[in-house]
């Protein structure tokens, strides 16, 4: 699995006079060379060969190749590629490094990230739509000026003409993910969505296996090329493969002879093995400090407390305003001597505590008050260990938060006893 096998070079050879060697093809020629290719494979059952799903950069002459040949194909587009593109056009409209330029790019690079996790073309649509009517808001009230509005309004066209044309926009966005998918069979987090695997095995093809054969680093001529690939460059990787395999199957058998061995292979041959992310307080002045921000902006409500003892908070995104039609909530759940968890990216991926559990501590110190704690351990074993397999991992043995110190809004809303608690 993520694994794949070499079928094929395509070789090109640039015009005299060209200085990158892209510039001298185009969709005819490439459709002229996969047709080509494909004849000459044949056919089985009387079926020609077909190419199910292709990945690529961001060249429309590829994709527009490909299609013609293979018109059934599902084309991805490698998503280091374009999130180049995205960025290479924000910094170029957005040159500034101002507290206000960096929140604006920020709140760019957010809307980016929700577009890449959206199912559907409309909904992608009114993100953009949204973040504009918010950039001509802060506009209004003068939180933006008229330069740097112009330039984010700037970006958001761009994307909302050119990349979310829907045959565009299905390569990229997670629509596209689903239905590859389904193509493949495979689980969605089992599509590999970049072509840096290519990358790299390209780097090491023209750095290792053939700079050895150039003269100063002049190109090899076409049948040298040949003759190097075939004899010695494909025969040594293969064979370099075949010895990392043998490797691993001896320390494997080694392995397996030791108590409790079979267990550990075992679990290592389990692929795609979700993350269970674990809530445990590890020292970070940054997100505390985010956490502080997001309680003075009043962007953390009051918990609510349900019939089994758990808390519950909703807090709003760093970035959201006032003018937001959609803004992007994360609800944090503390049960008490039990499991923490967040629905926020950040604590999903990478376990510890987010920035929005933190600013959730500040509110719970009125609970301690009143005789409630909620207890974070100090590493993530003792909070994993705590926990049954198939539940979250519980949170548990730490009373003394490093977060300290409460606004005045918070001692005021002590007073009016809003946690249902008696």
């Amino acid at each position: 699995m993520n694994q794949g096998v070499l079928l094929v070079f395509f070789l090109f050879s640039a015009p005299s006079g060209n200085q990158n060697t892209a510039a001298g093809y185009n969709t005819d020629i490439l459709e002229k060379m996969l047709e080509q290719w494909r004849q000459s494979l044949g056919s089985r059952d009387r079926e020609k060969f077909e190419v199910w799903v292709a990945i690529t950069d961001t060249d429309l002459i590829e994709r527009g190749a490909l299609l013609c040949v293979f018109p059934n194909v599902v084309l991805l587009i490698c998503r280091f590629h374009f999130q180049q593109s995205w960025k290479n056009h924000r910094n170029k409209s957005l040159k500034g490094a101002s507290s206000n330029y960096c929140n604006l790019k920020a709140r760019l690079c957010r809307v980016e990230d929700l577009l890449i996790e959206t199912e559907d073309l409309t909904r992608a649509k009114s993100i953009v739509t949204d973040e504009r009517m918010v950039i001509f808001a802060l506009q209004g009230t003068g939180e933006c000026d008229e330069g740097a509005a112009e330039s984010v309004l700037g970006h958001l066209n761009y994307l909302n003409i050119y990349w979310l044309r829907e045959a565009l926009w299905v390569s990229w966005s997670k629509a596209g993910q689903l239905r590859l998918a389904m193509c493949l069979k495979r689980p969605v987090n089992g599509i590999v969505p970049t072509t840096n695997h290519l990358e790299s095995f390209n780097g090491v093809l023209k750095r290792k296996h053939l700079r050895r054969w150039q003269n100063n680093g002049q190109r090899l001529r076409l049948d040298v090329l040949v003759h190097v690939l075939v004899l010695y460059a494909l025969p040594s990787i293969f064979q370099q493969q075949c010895l990392k395999d043998s490797k691993t199957a001896r320390q494997e058998a080694l392995l397996r002879q030791l108590p409790g061995g079979a267990a550990i292979v075992d679990s290592r041959s389990c692929s795609l093995v979700p993350f269970v992310p674990a809530a445990y307080w590890a020292t970070n002045n940054k997100r505390d400090l985010a956490a502080a921000e997001l309680v003075g902006n009043h962007q953390i409500g009051a918990p609510t407390l349900d019939d089994e003892g758990n808390y519950s908070f909703e807090c709003y995104l760093a970035l959201a305003t006032d003018f937001n039609l959609f803004p992007v909530k994360y609800t944090i759940i503390f049960c008490l001597g039990k499991m923490v968890t967040c629905t926020c990216r950040d604590f999903s991926v990478q376990g510890c505590v987010c920035k929005h559990i933190r600013a959730a501590v500040v509110q719970t110190q009125l609970l301690r008050m009143q005789g409630i704690s909620i207890h974070l351990p100090p590493t993530e074993p003792p909070s994993r260990a705590m926990n049954p397999p198939a539940t979250p991992p519980l949170c548990q043995t730490r009373a003394d938060y490093p977060i300290t110190g409460l606004p005045r809004e918070l001692r005021a809303q002590k007073q009016q006893k809003s946690y249902g608690i008696h």
